[in-house]
């Protein structure tokens, strides 16, 4: 997996180009399985780009770039 660095703003604009191009992957591709391995793809990215513009909700991270929930 690479890692996508940059301010907040930018990490939510690549992961939405590579959903993007994902979409655009899936819609060239004839095989229900592998259309549907590139839309979820695809679906996965949006969620990262919109975890991204949420508020963070007392996430704190660790070391290594992992999450953990503070209750």
């Amino acid at each position: 997996m690479v890692a996508i660095a940059g301010t907040r703003q930018e990490r939510r604009s690549q992961y939405l180009k590579l959903a993007a191009e994902a979409e655009t992957s899936a819609n060239k591709l004839i095989d229900p399985k592998a259309k549907a391995a590139w839309i979820d793809l695809a679906v996965t990215c949006v969620l990262m780009a919109s975890e991204i513009s949420e508020n963070d909700g007392g996430r704190k991270q660790l070391s290594g770039g992992a999450h953990y929930w503070m209750r």
